[in-house]
C-alpha cells in the first residue's frame, strides 16, 4: 500500500505517508482475495473468508465494535461463523457480502446508507434484513450512498439522495 497514511489506512503500523508500494506485514501467511478503500479506512478479505478493517474507525467502520483507529489490519471477529466473499467501502461506512449472499453493512449512517432502516452507528457488521432473501452479488459504496446488485439483476440503492 501507499499514499496519504494520515489515520493508518496503509496498514503499515504507522502514520507516516509511503511515496511507493510497501507490503502489508500483518497479512504474512494469508491470501488476500479483495480489498477495498474508504476515504481513510480500508477493508480486506481472505481467501478463507475472514473480513479484516483498519485505519480511521470514528464511526465503527472497521466493524471491531468500537472507534478506535487501527494501524495495522485487524480481524472482525463478530460473523458468528460467517464467511466473508466480498467488501466494499464508502467514505465512512463498509458493506460486505457473505459466501451465502447475505448483505452486511457497519459503520456511519447518518443518511441511512447501513439500510437497516435508522440512522444509527453500526460498530460491528449487521445483516441487512430488507435484502435478506435476496443472494447479492456485488456491491458499492459511495460518499452517503449503499448500491447492491442481486443474482437476479434487481440493483437496490440506499442513503443520501440528494443533488
Amino acid at each position: 500500500s501507499w499514499g496519504r497514511n494520515q489515520n493508518g489506512q496503509l496498514g503499515l503500523g504507522s502514520t507516516e505517508d509511503s511515496l511507493v508500494p510497501q507490503k502489508i506485514q500483518a497479512f504474512q501467511g494469508i491470501s488476500i482475495k479483495m480489498v477495498a478503500a474508504g476515504a481513510e479506512h480500508t477493508a480486506a478479505v481472505s481467501e478463507e473468508g475472514a473480513l479484516y478493517g483498519w485505519g480511521w474507525g470514528r464511526y465503527g467502520n472497521l466493524g471491531l465494535g468500537d472507534r478506535n483507529d487501527r494501524l495495522v489490519p485487524e480481524k472482525v471477529s463478530t460473523l458468528n461463523g460467517q464467511k466473508m466473499n466480498m467488501v466494499a467501502c464508502g467514505w465512512r461506512h463498509t458493506i460486505s457480502v457473505s459466501d451465502t449472499g447475505r448483505l452486511y453493512t457497519y459503520g456511519w449512517s447518518k443518511y441511512g446508507q447501513l439500510g437497516h432502516g435508522d440512522f444509527e452507528d453500526h460498530l460491528v457488521p449487521h445483516k441487512v434484513e430488507s435484502l435478506a432473501d435476496s443472494f447479492i452479488k456485488q456491491i458499492a459504496g459511495g460518499w452517503r450512498h449503499t448500491m447492491a446488485l442481486t443474482s437476479d439483476g434487481k440493483l437496490y440503492g440506499w442513503g443520501w439522495n440528494k443533488v
